[in-house]
């Protein structure tokens, strides 16, 4: 879509604008949802103001996923009596370019009768890899003001708009204004680094759950935290980003055990947490696992999983070029079989309104998994690869299907429902019914997958190696070469052999 440039202020806009305050504290009254950093809602009735002093949107290049009233335009044109509405459909995404790279603190989104219950912050460098920096459930309309983390700078910025109000037909904004600093005065530029007179700690020891916890929240890139032995109750959750150059490592023994003590359950989280490294340690006794939410290029190495009520490990919301490798995933769904993946990567179609990207999918692409031990008593499927993802890879892993319980049709140790993934040398015994299952499952998802060197015993179960459920759906077919072999069971696959 072609930025549409908005005029320029005039200068009575200029005189009448006025500065929009910070609303501190109303997040929690408002219940609102933390992803990254800090969520300040300020709900009132929509301001009337034409212009905004320190906004930093007003007047730049802003366009939008859809338009069904108004123009992307209208939401930063510093007149909040021309709103830009979009069409029904979700999600609709509104990306301004501040056109330099800026430091923002809040931003400010005047709504119209339309308005986002559920929406996101989001901010690029280059317009076209996003990380999400706040997320909203509980807006209630009027003007949500809303705080990014600390020493944010960005030049794009967005608002994904994610779920809006019943009985409207889409999002209306009337303006989505930006601000550099706390009290909306002049935009900050973006800061010379200075560097420190004493270097930042590269590795942080830790021995109790309390330092762990504080360990996780004051994390900076190329930092390690390294776990004596020892168990840390708590709820774990890691969301500062580290870098491609400079990745935040979390690592000890196998007898380094987190485990969770009610909350949300999950015995480590990574959440908007991408270029982090787990090595070693086990997580055990939580209800989830280890997830990663929006957290892409997270390394997990020689990890131990186990006694989880639900999956084990779980790569969610766009957690791309993720990897597992070398680990031991073993008694998963304790609690609920028919959710005890070993390792699950993205989300079923019925999840994408809330872990959906701005591709309307659970978009977590690229992950690999790696010469791990799967199994026994997983519950669910193994590896579970759901539709909206491709181009993983899975290869040189031992599953064995002991245990699974066949709930929620969880009845193989492979289950493939995206796109483009290799399978090679992969090891499968005591599958419930086949070795591998290949389903599509929604739209044209499940193809164009390739399955080399695998091996399974079947023994006594009633299925196949590799059982391509519905190939005939595909334009770009799945194909199983002559060298995968199978014994026991009805064989190693009921499609054509490729040489």
């Amino acid at each position: 879509m072609t930025p549409i440039t908005p005029p320029a202020r005039s200068a009575r806009q200029r005189t009448l604008s006025k500065p929009r305050r910070l609303v501190a504290g109303a997040a929690a009254a408002a219940g609102a949802l933390i992803v990254a950093g800090a969520v300040s809602l300020a709900s009132a009735g929509a301001s009337s103001a034409v212009g905004i002093d320190g906004d930093l949107a007003c007047g730049k290049a802003t366009t939008a996923t859809s338009t069904a009233a108004g123009s992307a335009a209208n939401a930063t044109d510093c007149d909040t009596a021309t709103p830009w509405t979009s069409a029904a459909a979700t999600p609709q995404e509104l990306k301004v370019d501040l056109g330099a790279t800026t430091a923002v603190h809040h931003v400010s989104v005047v709504w119209g009768g339309g308005y986002g219950t559920t929406f996101k912050i989001r901010t690029s460098p280059d317009g076209s890899s996003w990380q999400t920096r706040t997320a909203v459930t509980t807006g209630a309309g009027g003007t949500d003001t809303v705080t990014l983390p600390s020493g944010v700078t960005t030049r794009w910025i967005e608002l994904y708009n994610q779920h809006y109000v019943s009985g409207a037909s889409g999002f209306t904004v009337k303006e989505f204004e930006v601000f550099g600093t706390a009290d909306s005065g002049t935009p900050t530029p973006t800061p010379t680094p200075t560097p420190p007179t004493t270097p930042p700690t590269q590795t942080v020891s830790v021995s109790t759950s309390a330092q762990l916890t504080s360990a996780l929240a004051n994390a900076r890139p190329g930092q390690t935290i390294q776990l004596a032995d020892g168990t840390y109750t708590g709820q774990f959750k890691a969301t500062v980003p580290g870098t491609s150059s400079a990745p935040i490592v979390l690592t000890g023994s196998s007898r380094a055990v987190l485990t969770s003590n009610g909350g949300n359950g999950y015995g480590l989280w990574l959440s908007n947490a991408p270029y982090w490294q787990v090595r070693g340690l086990s997580v055990a006794d939580s209800v989830k696992g280890i997830v990663m939410d929006a957290s892409p290029h997270v390394t997990l190495d020689s990890v131990t999983v186990s006694d989880i009520g639900y999956e084990g490990v779980h790569f969610r919301s766009g957690s791309d070029h993720g990897l597992i490798q070398n680990s031991y995933v073993h008694d998963t769904g304790t609690s609920h079989p028919q959710y005890g993946e070993g390792v699950y990567i993205g989300s079923a179609n019925s999840n994408w309104d809330q872990y959906a990207g701005p591709t309307g999918v659970d978009a977590s692409d690229y992950v690999q998994v790696l010469n791990n031990r799967i199994g026994p008593n997983v519950a669910a499927e193994g590896i579970d690869i759901k539709e909206g993802t491709h181009s993983g890879v899975v290869r040189g892993n031992t599953l064995d299907g002991t245990g699974e319980q066949n709930e929620n049709s969880g009845d193989s140790p492979v289950d493939v429902k995206g796109d483009d993934y290799v399978l090679d040398g992969n090891t499968v015994s005591h599958p419930f019914t086949d070795g591998f299952q290949v389903h599509n499952v929604y739209a044209d998802y499940g193809c164009s997958n390739r399955f080399t060197n695998n091996r399974f015993t079947l023994g006594s179960a009633p299925g196949y190696g590799i059982n391509v459920t519905n190939n005939s759906g595909c334009s770009s077919k799945n194909t199983v070469y002559s060298s995968n072999t199978s014994s026991g069971g009805r064989g190693l696959t009921n499609i054509a052999v490729t040489p």
